[in-house]
């Protein structure tokens, strides 16, 4: 968004009309900068000595400006840190200019677009003068205007303003290096500082203009839409949802928080004179909060020209335990257009028809894609036959591994018979195990059946056929781990291995860290660093062969670095830090993870320092963690955390914050340990063969695998939630 710039008298600033009109000084603040001679940056010649102006260029608004006009980044964003934490009227014209668009012909406008840091750091001082001018209006008791400027005052509407154009317009550039990516991750969080900031100013018409933006398929429509879900947990839509202002978000989230103050607003909304998108979304909000005859309303939109509204509907009659809603459904998904939708639907309705209509998906789609996802929606049918739907499926070689796995996780009680048919065909055997030994994971039943089906080909001879059986007893507490340890062949030891990953106790805990000098084959000994966070209850493995795992940078190079910055000496420390700065946030969370477990006197402050400008999701979630274990009462810690609860994007990052403040421990999940079934294959379908790899648990930890020849990894022990999987055999440190 290119302006023309004038020159303003301010301190020697150069600010755009955009600006001019946005900015929220007051008029005797901006002629007391008027009044200020220009600071001279470093370089200049030197003026004559003046007391008051010599002061002045250390301290406050003045030093902040000549730090901005340094050609250093950090220099620079030292200047944006000041003037943010000085705050007030000077202080928010040199902040706005700051994140301007760049003018080449002055230093200041724009200095913020040119560097991710200095774009939170000054999106963060904005939003934080935003909340106070908000604070103060609402003391002094003004109402919000809507007319004019709007806002909570011409002052706080030219704010408001001004973070609201933010929100389009910050643009990180290409993304050619990791330095480009941190970048744009950057320009993100300081996209959803400014949209956090909007919708906690407590202005109706910032709300507004965030709706407006959820609408879009945008960087900034994906802020908006999560700064109002934030707002909305916390204070429901009511209270400035109205006739006119609604949006399809809005209305979305009236029934995703179960405001139903916001039940006679809705309902105008589901009549054939409002466009599609509202009337989907209100008769979906409608059902969401149980409306009285919304089932017969949803019924009249079965037929709607638009398909976006049918399945609205659609989605209403299940929500609701509409008697029709399976049949419904059934026709949803036989429909091209509706069909993704309707495939995620289908797991909220259990019917015959359903699965007989999913099963019909599969068979007709050409996209492998959308295959796979109707297949693994037949896991929530409990129907015999979802069952024999799933075992047909096993014939076709590019989703025989799904089938399978659909089969061990199936609600169907017939997909144990289904799998152990399969035994009987010599090809599908180890396949066949691998479901029922899945099966017994998550449903904890079957496991006789299971083992003896294990045990039944123990004896072929074959090294990956004991791995198997091994495995198998290993994970269903039928054989001791140290006996299983004991197998002469690598193979099956590797098997033992990925099946203890079930049991998170001291004695396998102990029991792999005791392997660890006496294993001499590469896959294993990779495997065994699960050891590594055991702490205490471990075996301590010695610092040479962490570092030699850590610079290696495979598979277990993450729990390496945790182990090595949990006993951080001072001769560690520079090798440690350039960790923690590494440029993949793997790296960098578990040096977090490491920290926290150890005793430097320093740690609270390099995490707080680390914290600040991170610009990954779950590594920052990390570091939340590490100053809750170690640093949350240091000054340092509070203010990072502060800064934390008070604008970080992240939901689960500011929970976390919000709790570590206040001394209480981490919510802990209650739900069962999850199950992973990983499958490599080839384009063609084919196995993909046995290698290692490295799954991210959604507690961010990282875990080294092995998939076995047949391109297959079965994980035990995962906490809930979702997975990502890493098959790069390297970590780059850089």
């Amino acid at each position: 968004m290119r302006r023309v710039l004038r020159a303003s008298l301010a301190a020697g600033l150069v600010m755009t009309p955009l600006l001019c009109g946005l900015l929220f000084a007051t008029e005797d603040a901006e002629a007391q900068v008027r009044r200020r001679p220009s600071p001279r940056p470093p370089s200049a010649a030197p003026a004559p000595f003046d007391a008051g102006n010599a002061l002045r260029t250390h301290v406050g608004i003045d030093r902040a400006l000549i730090l901005l006009r340094s050609t250093d980044a950090d220099e620079r964003l030292r200047g944006l840190e000041r003037a943010a934490a000085i705050g007030g009227a000077e202080a928010r014209i040199v902040l706005a200019q700051a994140v301007a668009n760049v003018d080449a012909s002055d230093p200041i406008t724009g200095v913020a677009r040119r560097d991710g840091r200095a774009l939170l750091a000054a999106t963060r001082g904005l939003a934080s003068e935003l909340m106070r001018e908000a604070a103060r209006e609402r003391a002094e008791g003004v109402a919000p205007s809507l007319e004019g400027d709007g806002g909570l005052s011409v002052a706080g509407g030219r704010t408001l303003a001004l973070m609201s154009a933010l929100l389009p317009v910050l643009d990180p550039g290409p993304t050619r290096s990791r330095t480009d990516a941190v970048r744009v991750e950057l320009f993100e969080m300081a996209r959803g500082v400014a949209a956090r900031a909007l919708a906690l100013s407590g202005d109706v018409r910032a709300v507004e203009a965030l709706s407006k933006f959820a609408e879009e398929r945008s960087p900034a429509g994906e802020a908006a839409r999560s700064a109002l879900l934030a707002l909305a947990e916390g204070a429901g839509v009511a209270t400035w949802l109205t006739a006119t202002n609604a949006s399809p978000w809005l209305i979305y989230l009236a029934g995703r928080c179960a405001d139903y103050r916001a039940l006679p607003i809705l309902r105008p909304f589901v009549l054939s004179t409002a466009k599609p998108a509202m009337r989907a979304a209100a008769i979906v909000a409608l059902a969401e909060l149980n409306a009285a005859g919304v089932a017969d309303v949803a019924r009249s939109l079965l037929k709607d020209a638009d398909p976006a509204v049918r399945t609205a509907a659609t989605r209403a009659l299940v929500r609701v335990g509409a008697r029709d809603a399976a049949a419904v459904l059934a026709i949803l998904l036989t429909d091209d257009v509706t069909a993704e939708e309707a495939v995620e639907l289908s797991a909220r309705a259990d019917d015959v028809a359903v699965a007989n209509a999913l099963a019909e998906r599969v068979k007709r789609s050409s996209a492998v894609a959308t295959r796979r996802r109707a297949l693994a929606a037949l896991v929530h049918q409990s129907s015999d036959a979802a069952a024999a739907h799933l075992a047909t499926f096993v014939s076709d070689v590019t989703l025989r591994n799904d089938a399978i796995g659909a089969l061990g996780r199936s609600r169907a009680a017939a997909a144990t018979g289904a799998l152990e048919a399969l035994l009987r065909e010599p090809a599908m055997r180890r396949l066949a195990i691998r479901g029922l030994l899945l099966r017994s994971l998550v449903h904890g039943t079957g496991r006789e059946r299971t083992l003896a089906a294990a045990a039944s080909i123990a004896s072929t001879g074959r090294a990956t056929d004991r791995a198997l059986t091994i495995q198998t007893y290993v994970a269903l507490g039928a054989m001791r781990l140290e006996e299983a340890l004991t197998e002469t062949s690598a193979i099956v030891r590797t098997g033992a291995i990925m099946g203890a990953l079930r049991h998170d106790d001291a004695r396998t805990c102990r029991t792999l860290a005791e392997q660890l000098p006496r294993e001499t084959d590469p896959t294993a000994r990779t495997l065994l660093a699960a050891a590594f966070p055991c702490g205490p209850r471990g075996v301590t493995v010695p610092s040479s062969e962490l570092w030699a795992r850590a610079r290696d940078g495979g598979a277990d190079a993450p729990l390496a670095w945790l182990m090595l910055a949990s006993r951080a000496s001072d001769r560690d420390a520079v090798e440690l830090e350039g960790a923690l700065a590494s440029g993949d946030s793997v790296i960098r969370s578990h040096v977090a993870r490491g920290l926290s477990l150890g005793t430097r006197e320093d740690t609270p402050g390099r995490l707080a320092r680390a914290l600040t400008y991170e610009s990954d999701a779950t590594t920052r979630l990390a570091l939340v963690s590490a100053l809750a274990t170690f640093g949350w009462d240091t000054p340092s810690g509070r203010e990072a955390l502060g800064t934390a609860l008070a604008w970080d994007p992240a939901p689960d990052v500011r929970e976390r914050a919000e709790r570590a403040m206040s001394g209480r421990p981490p919510l802990t999940p209650k739900e069962p340990r999850d199950v992973a079934w990983l499958s490599l294959a080839t384009a063609t379908g084919g196995s993909g063969g046995a290698g290692l790899a490295t799954v991210l648990r959604s507690d961010g930890l990282a875990l080294p695998i092995a998939f076995d020849e047949d391109g297959l990894a079965l994980v035990p022990g995962l906490p809930p939630g979702a997975i990502t999987l890493r098959l790069a055999p390297r970590v780059p440190l850089e």
